[in-house]
C-alpha cells in the first residue's frame, strides 16, 4: 500500500450523541476518533489539509435516491448461512432507510475533501467521487470459519459487530490482514488491535475496506442498487466462498439479473 490518504467513516446520525466514527491512513500512520453528525464536527476532527484518495462509508451508497429500490448487494447476503452469521440490514425501509438517507448526505459532504479521480479498481457508484460502501459484519464474518460462530449468542450482551471484531483480533486475522497491506505493520496493527470503542472499531473496518479497495478486492452488486466492497476472495472462509457463489447464481436467475462480482484479479464474473 502506498502513501495515499484513505478514509473510513462509520456514518452515525444521532442528533444528540457523538456516533460517527472516523479512521484515516495518511503517510505511515492511522488516526481514529468519534465525532458528531454535523459536517462541521466531522471535518473539524479530521487532519487539516489532507485530500483523501478514497473513502469507505458504512452506509448505503446508491446511484439514485429512490427509497423503494431493493438492493441486490444486500439480498446476496440476507439468506442462507449469511443470515445466521453476518447478514446486512435492508435499506429500503425502517432504520435502514434512515441510514441510506444519512449515507447520501454524508457522501455529498465528504466529497469536499476527496480527490476527484476514478477508483483505482472496481465500479464507480457516484460520478467522479471515489466513495465506496463498506458493510462491517459481512466484511468480518466471511473471514471466520464455521466453528468460530459457535461462540456467538445474543445472551453475550454485546453488539454482533463488536463480537466479530474481537474474534478477528483474538484469532490473529486482523494482523494477517494488515500484513497484506503495509510494511509498517507493527505500529499500524496496534491501533486496530487495541480499539475498544464501538464506533471507532466500525470506522477502522471501514478504513480496512478502503485499504483493500485501493489494492483490489471483491465487489458485489449492480449499477442500479450499488455495490458492497469486501476482502479479497482468497481470504474468505470456505463456507463463505461456497455460499457466495450459490447466492449470486440464485439471485441472478430470480431477483437481480444484473448482479455481478468484481474479483481481486480485476476480472468481472457472474455475468
Amino acid at each position: 500500500m502506498g502513501r495515499q490518504a484513505l478514509l473510513g467513516v462509520d456514518v452515525g446520525f444521532s442528533a444528540r450523541r457523538k456516533t460517527t466514527g472516523l479512521a484515516w491512513f495518511s503517510g505511515s500512520g492511522v488516526g481514529v476518533t468519534v465525532t458528531g453528525s454535523s459536517w462541521s464536527e466531522r471535518k473539524g476532527d479530521l487532519p487539516a489539509g489532507v485530500e483523501f484518495r478514497l473513502a469507505a462509508l458504512d452506509a448505503p451508497i446508491v446511484p439514485t435516491p429512490d427509497a423503494s429500490n431493493r438492493r441486490g448487494c444486500e439480498y446476496i447476503f440476507y439468506w442462507g448461512a449469511f443470515a445466521r452469521r453476518c447478514r446486512p440490514d435492508l435499506s429500503h425501509h425502517g432504520r435502514g432507510l434512515r441510514l441510506r438517507q444519512a449515507g447520501a448526505q454524508a457522501a455529498r459532504e465528504f466529497a469536499d475533501i476527496l480527490s476527484v479521480s476514478p477508483l483505482p479498481y472496481g465500479p464507480l457508484v457516484l460520478a467522479g467521487l471515489p466513495i465506496i460502501e463498506a458493510f462491517l459484519n459481512t466484511f468480518m464474518g466471511v473471514l471466520l470459519v464455521e466453528s468460530n460462530f459457535l461462540g456467538w449468542s445474543k445472551s453475550l450482551g454485546v453488539a454482533k459487530s463488536d463480537w466479530l471484531y474481537e474474534q478477528i483480533v483474538e484469532l490473529g486475522i486482523m494482523r494477517r490482514l494488515l500484513g497484506r497491506l503495509t510494511s509498517n505493520e507493527r505500529s499500524v496493527a496496534g491501533v486496530f488491535e487495541q480499539a475498544t470503542n464501538h464506533d471507532e472499531r466500525a470506522a477502522l473496518i471501514c478504513l480496512r475496506t478502503a485499504m483493500f479497495a485501493a489494492e483490489g478486492d471483491v465487489v458485489i452488486g449492480d449499477d442500479h442498487g450499488g455495490w458492497f466492497w469486501l476482502p479479497p476472495f482468497d481470504l474468505w472462509a470456505s463456507w463463505a466462498q461456497d455460499e457466495f457463489e450459490l447466492a449470486v447464481s440464485i439471485h441472478q436467475k430470480i431477483n437481480f439479473p444484473a448482479t455481478a462480482a468484481w474479483m481481486e484479479t480485476a476480472r468481472r464474473v457472474g455475468q
